[in-house]
């Protein structure tokens, strides 16, 4: 009797430990991480990680399906529909859209997260955290660690490493100077900014900054200062030439032919001051320089070795009033004469062969003297 008891006794404490087992078997998280790999490309310092997420969703749903009991076509479908379970309810029975239902609910409640997945070098550690909330989520929440390898090595270079390979010129005239860059080597679009660039003058020591496509370019391991130094040298001299009363003599004409002095009409012109100015600058009247040099944009450069200046003179038109009249200023017009395809040979220019019907302007100006003289003088010189 007592033996029949104890028999009784042992197996029911057997069973007991045995639901006890199947509970926690039940109810324990499953991590999904284990199998999942990183493969990175790229050079060291700047490679990139990628996750097997198609593994990671694969995963997922093995751990979905088996905590409730899904079939091998369901499986199937949410795995080639990235876990998309809303997706496939339309078409399920009942049964199997309140399992879809929880699927969507545990996807949702699964956040993944991954450390630094750019930028990366060989040896950084890459990790991935999976949390999850909902207590019936049968995913685990995890971190798992993973150390980078198998990047490309990268070169070591300077700022000076780099200048060596491109070709940095001066053009256009003293104290208008520009700059441009060109390189057999790098033929990508780049953009430098040059301070000061248009406004230049032989003997400037120029600091030319790299753009990121040289400092970040994945293939450098870029060490130092990120600029180098230039010497600007070679610009044309933009001065005043012996013939300045010749040239006068034409301007005089022109603005007389417009504004005669006659029986009916009495204008009193008076020159002002007289401008040389490169033909590349002069529609230009700015303070706003372009400091932009692209990469292997000879257009500049090779217009500068036909480029020729324009001369423009200032006037002041006035009409001759009566002398019972008072003086109005609102006679008084400014007016601008200029004469392009110029070309300075020595220390003369080619004013007489210029024919001033083709090559010559005389317009009246809307804005005042002070600003033409200034903007004449921004993009050229004052020689008279």
């Amino acid at each position: 009797m007592r033996n029949g008891m104890k028999l009784r006794k042992m197996l029911l404490i057997a069973v007991m430990s045995l639901s006890v087992v199947m509970i926690s078997a039940c109810s324990q998280k499953k991590s999904v991480l284990d199998d999942v790999k990183v493969k990175y490309e790229g050079y060291s310092g700047h490679g990139i990680a990628y996750l097997d997420n198609k593994k990671l969703n694969s995963n997922m749903v093995d751990v979905f399906a088996k905590k409730l009991k899904l079939d091998d076509y369901l499986t199937e479908k949410l795995k080639s529909n990235e876990l998309n379970a809303e997706a496939l309810e339309s078409e399920a029975t009942s049964d199997e859209r309140d399992k879809l239902v929880k699927v969507e609910r545990w996807v949702k409640d699964t956040r993944v997260r991954v450390s630094k997945a750019q930028n990366l070098k060989n040896g950084d550690k890459y990790v991935v955290t999976i949390k999850t909330g909902d207590k019936e989520n049968p995913i685990k929440s995890e971190s798992k660690t993973y150390t980078v390898k198998g990047l490309k090595k990268t070169k070591k270079v300077t700022a000076k490493d780099i200048a060596k390979d491109l070709n940095v010129q001066s053009y256009g005239y003293n104290g208008k100077g520009l700059i441009a860059i060109t390189s057999k080597k790098y033929k990508s679009e780049v953009m430098f900014h040059i301070k000061n660039n248009g406004s230049l003058s032989n003997g400037d020591k120029v600091t030319i900054k790299l753009p990121s496509e040289f400092t970040d370019y994945e293939k450098f391991d870029f060490r130092g200062k990120k600029e180098f130094t230039y010497t600007v040298q070679g610009l044309k001299e933009l001065s005043a030439t012996k013939d300045l009363d010749e040239i006068k003599k034409v301007t005089d004409s022109m603005v007389n032919d417009e504004y005669p002095y006659g029986e009916y009409e009495k204008y009193v012109n008076t020159f002002i001051n007289m401008y040389f100015v490169p033909t590349s600058a002069y529609s230009d009247y700015s303070d706003e320089k372009d400091t932009s040099v692209e990469l292997n944009d000879k257009s500049g450069l090779e217009a500068s070795r036909k480029d020729k200046i324009t001369i423009a003179v200032l006037y002041t038109v006035k009409d001759d009033y009566d002398e019972d009249d008072e003086a109005d200023d609102s006679n008084t017009r400014v007016v601008e004469v200029t004469v392009g395809n110029v070309s300075i040979e020595g220390d003369h220019t080619n004013i007489d062969s210029i024919d001033t019907e083709d090559d010559g302007k005389v317009s009246t100006q809307d804005s005042s003297l002070e600003v033409l003289q200034h903007n004449l003088a921004a993009n050229g010189i004052k020689v008279k």
